[in-house]
């Protein structure tokens, strides 16, 4: 099993995602270099850009395969989003408000002080819109990885996988999205349902993640 076939039984369901590796690419070490204050980004983070998803490496990818088949589930909530609410639009959106320093630039040769304020913008502040994305990737992460350790009878520990999950909203991961505690309680309620196999919310991407995981 690897991640093309995944990847092919996404398009068969009107999915059509592309696998990349960050490593034999140019782009995303230029990436890498504008997020500095994620140090892991290379080596142990997926980014999925429209219908691209980019895992670290080949090898990330042969070691840890249950590991890389949940995040694939996660990045199709990605690329279900981009193409729901436009990709430029949400873009702008996850990347906001951090994106509105880039306004610094342009604004700098009209008025230095106003363009100041501006960079502002660059410092973590708590990003409401990228804070729901991964909240609905996250939940679907768990849920999926639910579903995975059912059917492929794997060992793994859904309340510590919560726990790291959660701790993405708060680290420099994702920039300290959003560092306050009332993702708890919905993650809690959330991975109790899940465990009475229900879905943590309602979606047409349980039903796709579904199709995929009963044909692995």
């Amino acid at each position: 099993m690897d991640l093309d076939k995944l990847s092919q039984i996404a398009k068969n369901n009107s999915l059509n995602v592309n696998i990349k590796y960050k490593n034999e690419s140019l782009f995303m070490k230029f990436l890498s270099f504008l997020l500095f204050f994620n140090k892991k980004f290379m080596t142990e983070y997926t980014t999925t850009i429209n219908s691209t998803i980019y895992f670290p490496s080949r090898d990330f990818v042969n070691k840890n395969y249950i590991t890389s088949a949940t995040i694939f589930l996660h990045e199709l909530v990605h690329v279900l989003d981009a193409r729901s609410y436009n990709f430029i639009i949400f873009s702008f959106l996850y990347l906001s408000p951090q994106i509105l320093g880039i306004i610094f630039l342009p604004l700098s040769f009209i008025n230095i002080w106003v363009a100041l304020a501006f960079l502002l913008f660059l410092l973590p502040i708590p990003s409401f819109f990228r804070m729901k994305f991964e909240k609905r990737a996250y939940l679907v992460s768990l849920y999926a990885l639910n579903q995975l350790i059912k059917n492929k009878k794997i060992r793994d520990n859904l309340d510590s996988s919560k726990e790291f999950y959660l701790n993405q909203f708060k680290s420099s991961s994702y920039y300290f999205m959003w560092p306050f505690k009332n993702l708890d309680k919905t993650f809690e309620k959330s991975l109790n349902d899940i465990k009475m196999n229900k879905r943590p919310y309602e979606d047409p991407i349980f039903d796709i993640i579904d199709k995929i995981i009963k044909e692995v």
